[in-house]
């Protein structure tokens, strides 16, 4: 077979002029770049404070900082009224006597500045005063019509009434009144709703009503506290010891203090620091050692508090009665002994307290952490004083 003979190669432009197109691209990529910058102006703020003299009829001075003024004045006039109206009194003051009746057992004063509010409101102020002696004849005429308003018919009558008259709170309030003026047989009667009522707000308005009247209500709460009563009844005695002044109230809640209710104690101690005066220290001293628990705690803190010096050294006793075995109910008495003696401020604590804070090298007794803290601060207390 003859061979065919190829014909030499053309060189063909359609290869390069895409090639050709790469490269102008690639050359102005790379030679021609291009950016966005932007640029953002903040403002800058500059002051300056200088003092400046404005002289009238001085000249412009930069140097001396002077700059010519004028004085210009202005007179302005002018008045203004409006209609008014009220009250001026006019004339002088009533004055005179009056005459005030005293038809209770104990004697009353009447200080300077008690108001007298007589009918149609008229108010009247006392500027002097006096003791005022009972009078026997006027309190025997009470003491009559007393006793015959008091017949059981009556009294049955009234109670009537006033259980009737539940939600009727001024109305019912006035029978109260009456009921609670009206002797003994009453108030013994008003004494037995408020130890019997189921309603709460009822025997709420029966101690209101103890409290208006007072001290003839003392005897009963005094026979009341020795019988067997329901717990709440008796907190309500201790709480009306402590509004009601009278002679037999500080042996009355030292009866209370001892009750086996502990809401029981709790009112009567919050009485007795109403009304116990210079007894209140001894009453919980001889109570304490009755007691115990949080109870005898709150005792101890009660006395440290009242910066009581007698109990100094019942609470040194106290400390050094220490059993073979401390238990935590005694670290918490330790505690609250270390507390009160520091309120109390005796200096013959210092030694107990000092030994109990920093004990030497052979002391035997250990305590526990937090009533060395206390002793601690309890001998800062006794420092400052």
């Amino acid at each position: 077979m003859p061979r065919l003979k190829r014909g030499p190669k053309h060189f063909s432009w359609r290869y390069l002029l895409p090639l050709l197109f790469l490269t102008v691209l690639g050359l102005l990529w790379w030679f021609w770049p291009q950016a966005v910058v932007t640029l953002r102006v903040s403002p800058q703020f500059l002051e300056e404070s200088f003092t400046v003299k404005v002289v009238p009829g001085a000249a412009l001075s930069v140097e001396e900082g002077v700059i010519p003024g004028e004085e210009v004045a202005i007179t302005v006039e002018g008045k203004k009224s409006a209609a008014t109206s009220g009250e001026k009194e006019v004339g002088e003051k009533a004055a005179g006597e009056v005459t005030i009746y005293n038809r209770t057992e104990v004697e009353e004063t009447l200080e300077k500045g008690t108001k007298l509010i007589a009918p149609g409101d008229l108010e009247f102020e006392i500027v002097d005063y006096g003791l005022l002696e009972k009078n026997e004849t006027a309190q025997e005429i009470a003491m009559d019509i007393i006793r015959g308003l008091s017949t059981p018919e009556r009294l049955d009558f009234l109670f009537d009434r006033y259980e009737r008259l539940t939600g009727e709170d001024e109305e019912q309030k006035d029978v109260g009144r009456l009921l609670a003026h009206l002797g003994e047989g009453s108030l013994a009667r008003l004494m037995d709703i408020l130890r019997e009522h189921t309603n709460s707000d009822e025997r709420v308005k029966v101690l209101h009503l103890f409290i208006e009247i007072g001290r003839p209500v003392l005897a009963i709460i005094k026979n009341e506290i020795h019988l067997d009563r329901p717990w709440y009844f008796h907190r309500n005695l201790a709480y009306l010891l402590g509004w009601i002044k009278g002679e037999t109230n500080v042996e009355s809640l030292r009866a209370l203090l001892l009750h086996k209710h502990d809401k029981v104690r709790k009112e009567a101690l919050a009485s007795l620091a109403k009304v116990g005066g210079e007894e209140r220290g001894p009453v919980l001293l001889e109570t304490l050692p009755a007691v115990d628990g949080a109870f005898k705690l709150e005792l101890i803190d009660r006395l440290g508090r009242m910066k009581c010096r007698e109990a100094t050294p019942v609470f040194l006793a106290m400390m050094k009665e220490r059993p073979f075995i401390v238990t935590p109910a005694r670290i918490d008495l330790e505690e609250a002994l270390c507390t009160a003696l520091g309120r109390i401020g005796n200096p013959a604590a210092f030694p107990v307290l000092n030994e109990i804070s920093n004990p030497g090298f052979f002391t035997v007794t250990t305590y526990h952490k937090k009533v060395k803290i206390a002793a601690s601060r309890a001998l800062t207390f006794i420092g400052k004083n």
